[in-house]
């Protein structure tokens, strides 16, 4: 497919520190989340692709980028980006399917964290809610489907 913007990398880091960074932001989500505060369960974007997004600044100018994805829920997405983007921006996300195919996704800026140097861990909303099971997410949300569908699931182990 090709695509009429150029979708810059403005993170600019290597994959052993982006690692690094998944891991860590995992670990203190892990420590410290409360997920009755969440509306959709939330699941790891297998292998973390390079997700693009379009962004509407305040000063509606539009910015391509190109982003590492952290986690997806039916409701939201969070991905890592290489600036400071202003909460209530809107969005539009380029996600790459199992079937090879990509879905675009309108969204919302609900959070932008400053984590080190150029690095902001993002979170945004979806404005519609997303149907998941073609993202080919894992075994973890394979089991979640199957338990809300009422097929018993095995456990992990």
């Amino acid at each position: 497919m090709e695509r009429a913007v150029d979708f810059l990398d403005v993170l600019r880091i290597r994959p052993d520190e982006i690692r690094t960074l998944l891991t860590r932001l995992d670990a203190r989500e892990a420590a410290t989340a409360d997920t009755g505060q969440r509306s959709s369960p939330r699941f790891v974007y297998p292998g973390h692709p390079i997700l693009l997004v379009q962004i509407e600044y305040p000063t509606s100018d539009t910015g391509a980028y190109r982003a590492v994805s952290r986690n997806i829920s039916a409701t939201g997405l969070g991905f890592l980006h290489g600036k400071f983007v202003y909460p209530r921006s809107p969005c539009r996300i380029i996600l790459p399917r199992s079937d090879g195919s990509e879905a675009m996704v309108d969204a919302i800026v609900a959070r932008c964290e400053h984590l080190s140097g150029r690095v902001h861990d993002v979170g945004v909303s979806f404005t519609h809610p997303l149907d998941l099971s073609s993202f080919a997410l894992g075994p973890e949300f394979d089991a979640a489907t199957d338990h809300e569908s009422g097929d018993a699931a095995e456990p992990a182990r």
